[in-house]
């Protein structure tokens, strides 16, 4: 039977249906309907054809689909549609929905922790297994008439063992510790002088609780070969005490296996740090160290070899904010807003624009007198972050300062760290190599020996800094040890790569690696 019907101008008939009454005869009318589309206009205006709405979903970057158990999972899966034809359709009229179960041909099911928002597009979840999970994303758009178009893709969540979450993580020389989320203590890494505060391991690949730590821990500091704690205010040593670093009080001698309390400084202290056989803290705003003296690193002005208890540094006595030590023979401060050092200065790293050997009582770093917000020890170098901009001073051998350059030029003033004259909220430094948080970021600079910029290469130096890789955001803070580098995540995981070792960076075997790894809890 023919069904007539009118054309249109500017309209093609695409589809029929018939309306039938409720008793049928000879004499019965029937309605019909007729469902139209407009044809839009072809280059040069001679016509066109139908222009019907097409959705794919695209690919999601690999690092978006990476999971942790534990972990809350969550993939936006609105920005991969892309929809074409139709007029004004966007990814903005599309509703999203779980597809059908994932065939085993493809190595899995649907996982049962994960559901997507119809809306936002948002699939969230929670896995609690290890390995790939993978899924069916279906986008559909609904037309005012009640058809329906769909675009489907099928995503695998790779899913990784849980990754321990901290407050704060500390990389020594060839170890690391970190405050969990509980405010307890835990170390991995080497352990020959008991700078994990246990004496029942050579060395841990994974995180150890630290005996007399599990609660109570504001932050925790990982020297050379010794480790400071903050335990409700009061200060706790312990490892290798050869020169006075544990802060006993009495003769150096040997490891202190377990966490020493302080007898001067159990009550009041907001920080501590651990340097390279010297230790420093900060209690009521003032400065006090201990340990081994040479070059004058601990700042109290008199020529003694070693101070086995807490001494007051020198013109620290108040107003400070903030110290570090480092891997280094020096020690700084940021003092009412400015930057100041003491100690070795063979190559400028104290700042004050000489290059004399030493450093007896603290100096102000030229050009730093205020807007400090964040400063670092290296061996021979130092850096601050001065009005939200990296700076850097000493010795450059392995590209260090971040000027652009390798060379062996000693900078007895700050210098600008090349492409970091602003947003940086935290600088790290250690040995030879220098890091920094920018706009949530992570960069490093300097040595690379075993990895430790995170940049995927295993080795030569670095002029300029460089994004970690899959650090581009998200990075709450950082610290560079010898070998190796430790951040944290604003989601609070723990992350280390670099030299692996002795199991410094926490993966669960003494493999290095170039990129950064999860810590993996014990």
């Amino acid at each position: 039977m023919r069904i007539p019907a009118k054309r249109l101008a500017g309209l093609t008939l695409i589809a029929v249906s018939a309306l039938v009454p409720a008793s049928v005869g000879d004499a019965a009318d029937y309605v019909y309907r007729y469902k139209w589309t407009t044809i839009p206009s072809a280059p040069g205006g001679g016509g066109g054809t139908t222009d019907p709405v097409s959705i794919a979903l695209g690919d999601a970057a690999p690092a978006s689909l990476e999971a942790n158990v534990g972990d809350v999972f969550s993939l936006p899966v609105k920005p991969l549609a892309t929809v074409t034809g139709g007029s004004g359709v966007t990814r903005d009229d599309l509703a999203f929905s779980m597809g059908n179960p994932v065939t085993p041909s493809t190595s899995a099911i649907t996982p049962p922790w994960l559901t997507i928002d119809a809306g936002t597009g948002i699939a969230t979840g929670t896995p609690h297994t290890i390995g790939n999970a993978s899924y069916e994303i279906v986008a559909t758009y609904t037309d005012p008439e009640g058809e329906t178009k769909e675009g489907r893709k099928i995503y695998t969540i790779k899913v990784n063992g849980a990754v321990l979450k901290v407050i704060q993580i500390a990389s020594g020389s060839v170890h690391t510790c970190a405050v969990t989320t509980s405010n307890g203590l835990k170390c991995w890494g080497d352990n020959t002088y008991r700078q994990l505060g246990s004496s029942s391991v050579s060395q841990s690949t994974t995180p150890i609780d630290v005996p007399g730590m599990a609660s109570g821990v504001s932050m925790v500091a990982a020297g050379h070969q010794h480790t400071c704690a903050v335990q409700s205010g009061a200060v706790k040593c312990w490892g290798y005490n050869a020169t006075g670093a544990v802060g006993t009080g009495s003769p150096p001698a040997g490891n202190v296996s377990s966490p020493f309390s302080i007898p001067s400084l159990a009550s009041g202290v907001t920080q501590v740090v651990a340097g390279l056989h010297h230790s420093c803290a900060l209690q009521g705003g003032g400065v006090l160290c201990w340990g081994y003296n040479w070059q004058q690193r601990l700042g109290t002005g008199n020529g003694s070899q070693y101070h086995l208890s807490p001494a007051a540094v020198l013109g620290m006595e108040s107003g400070v904010s903030e110290i570090s030590a480092g891997e280094s023979v020096n020690t700084c401060a940021i003092k009412d807003g400015g930057a100041w050092c003491w100690g070795y200065n063979q190559y400028g790293q104290a700042g004050d624009r000489t290059l004399a050997p030493e450093k007896p009582t603290a100096v102000q770093v030229y050009g730093l007198s205020s807007g400090v917000t964040s400063i670092a020890v290296g061996t021979n170098h130092a850096c601050a972050v001065h009005n939200g901009a990296a700076k850097c001073w000493g010795y450059n051998q392995n590209g260090q300062i971040g000027v652009g350059t390798v060379d062996t030029t000693s900078y007895s003033e700050p210098q600008n760290v090349s492409g970091l004259g602003s947003g940086v909220s935290m600088i790290a430094a250690d040995y030879n190599h220098t890091c920094a948080i920018k706009d949530g970021g992570a960069w490093c600079w300097g040595a690379n020996d075993n990895g430790k910029l995170g940049n995927g290469a295993s080795s030569g130096n670095s002029g300029s800094p460089a994004p970690v890789t899959d650090l581009g955001s998200g990075v709450a803070s950082i610290s560079a040890g010898g070998g190796h580098t430790c951040a944290r995540t604003s989601s609070g995981a723990a992350k280390c790569w670099g030299a692996g070792n002795f199991g410094q960076i926490g993966a669960g075997d003494t493999s290095s690696n170039p990129n950064p790894t999860d810590v993996r809890p014990n």
